[in-house]
Parts: C-alpha cells; structure tokens; sequence
C-alpha cells in the first residue's frame, strides 16, 4: 500500500471519527492572485448559494455525473447514487456498501469503485435501487480511475494500468507504464492521459497502444498535485498549498506552467466550465476562479464550509461538492 493512500484514509478515518462523534517552488512564475487578494476584486457580485445538502455516511471523497444522476463515495458507507434531477431535493436510490471507498467512475451503466481496499469493483448500477458487484480487478488499493468506452484506466501499485472492459465481469489488462510514485488522478484526453503525481508534478502519456505506453512530457510543479482537469489547450492542476496551476499544453512535448492562483487552504479538487475553475479546498470549500486569462486567473466568488471539501463536478448554473462533514452539497452560481 503506497504512502500516499496511507496517509489520505487515515486523515479521512480521523474526519469519520470527528463526525461521528458530533462533530517547493517552481521560479517561473510567482502567485499574486489570491482569493482575498483585493488588488483583483470581481467587477460585479455573481451569486453563489446552497441549494441543498444530502449527508453521507461518512467523510464524502469524490463525486461523479451522468447525466441526472450523482455518483457519490464515502469512506465510511461506499457508492452513493443519487437522482439530482431536482436540485432541491436530491434523492438517494441505492448504494453499495464498502468502507474507505475513494472515487469512482462510470459508463454505461456500469460503475469503476477505487479506494483502500483490494482492488478495484466492477459494480452494474443498471438498476439504482440495487446496484451489484460483478467484478473486482488486483488485490490492491487503486487511485481515481476513468472509465472510455471499453477501456479503463487506473492508478495502481505505482503504474497507469489499463484494462478491456468490454465483458464487465472479465476485465482484461492491456497494458501499463511505470510511474514510479503514487498517482493521485487522471485525465484522458483522445490518445493521451495526464497524471497528477503529487510531489512529483504531472506527467503526459500517449497511450494510444496500451502495449507500448508512452511518456511524452513531465512538468515539476510547486505543492503537491492532487487533481488534474482539461479544457481545451489547458491542463488546471489542483496543488494542495500551492492553490491551482494552469499549464498550456499546446505543445504537448513541452508543456508550460502559464500561470496560477494562490488559494488560502489547500486545494484538493478542481473542475473546469466554460472561463471558471472551481476548487474544493479545506477551508473557506468552494473557491470559484475566472481563468479566461490563463497567465492571471482572478478571483470571482468563495463559499465558506465549516469542513474540507475533496472533490467537486460541475454541470450548467450548478457545483456538487463533496464535503467531509456534511455529504454531498449541491450549491448554484450564476456569474
């Protein structure tokens, strides 16, 4: 069990403990964007709310769409699918039940369940109300998989795997490449797959043969990167103390750190739409970012949590956000 994975399931096992119970640097480019950062004050007031709340059984870890529907995990409780057709009121169906889970992804109706357990779960949520387990693939802790068609791709013992999962109940590895370190997330953009590594910055593959995986580039990056998102030329890294890092991509061979934005916690989790990037930190929690300038993203909005947040999706006016005290928190942002 890598280090990382460790430490991350302690940190939520305290959290999950706390509820229940009541409740470095990269010369290149120099941050002056902050969220309290006066010197860039929005130029009108967007509206950012709380919709709703769905509570979890435990610390909520990551968060999936598809559609009308959330795929939420929990350390304590495992899979949540929940219908957020009303945002009001989101509504939980069924679950499957499995301790420490961390992420999951999902296609055609099938979900990919990673976290502190052996290996990761093939589970059929088909039918909501009672998703069931198919398969499991190895017999170690996973990072956040992603699922592409018949493929699935997933950090695993220090390596990128990559599996035919054309027969759901029969996983079929294609494939790995070596990292060395522990990956926390991934991305998987036509042939290539980028790869938050923590202290170790980010890395692009060309997996286009499975069989003969690729490294194309790697870029040190400042903190430690947690998450990883794209949208367009651009890759937005989520580094703990280090706030979010902007890279362009352009050039894939020789990717750049463009620029980055200085949150005041660490941040965990980044999603992109449209010229924002929103950002699960562990205080204030929801941190929304203008990045239309990738070379000075500005501060646009805050949502102040009592509890750190992990991981968050975006879709339209509305952010679905795990949170570790309070579930699932569905909050509306209208720029």
């Amino acid at each position: 069990m890598s280090k990382h994975y460790k430490l991350l399931f302690i940190g939520l096992s305290i959290v999950a403990l706390l509820v229940a119970c009541g409740e470095q640097n990269n010369p290149k480019v120099q941050s002056t964007n902050s969220w309290s950062d006066s010197a860039n004050p929005p130029q009108h007031d967007p509206d950012l709310s709380v919709v709703s709340y769905l509570e979890s059984s435990g610390p909520a870890t990551g968060v999936y769409l598809v559609d009308n529907f959330c795929y939420m995990t929990d350390a304590v409780g495992g899979l949540s699918i929940i219908d957020i057709h009303d945002q009001d009121e989101p509504l939980r169906h069924g679950s499957f039940s499995i301790a420490d889970a961390y992420r999951v992804s999902v296609y055609d109706n099938i979900a990919y369940l990673t976290g502190n357990f052996s290996g990761v779960k093939i589970v059929s949520v088909d039918h909501i109300d009672e998703p069931r387990l198919l398969a499991s693939y190895g017999d170690t802790p996973a990072g956040d998989p992603v699922a592409v068609e018949n493929r699935l791709y997933v950090p695993v013992n220090g390596n990128l795997e990559i599996l035919n999962v054309t027969d759901p109940y029969n996983p079929v590895f294609l494939g790995k490449y070596e990292l060395g370190v522990t990956a926390w997330d991934l991305i998987v953009v036509d042939q290539y797959a980028g790869l938050a590594l923590g202290s170790e910055g980010c890395v692009i593959l060309d997996i286009s043969d499975p069989a003969n995986i690729v490294e194309v580039s790697r870029l040190d990056l400042p903190g430690t990167a947690s998450e990883i998102a794209s949208k367009d030329n651009f890759i937005y890294v989520a580094c703990q103390d280090a706030g979010l890092q902007i890279l362009d991509v352009t050039d894939v061979n020789y990717p750049v750190l463009k620029g980055n934005f200085q949150t005041s916690s660490n941040a965990y989790g980044v999603s992109v739409q449209d010229n924002y990037a929103y950002l699960a930190t562990d205080t204030p929690g929801l941190v929304i970012v203008n990045v239309t300038d990738s070379a000075h993203p500005t501060y646009v909005k805050v949502l102040a949590h009592n509890s750190p947040s992990r991981d968050l999706a975006v879709a339209g006016n509305f952010v679905y956000v795990a949170d570790n005290a309070k579930g699932l928190v569905v909050m509306k942002f209208k720029p």
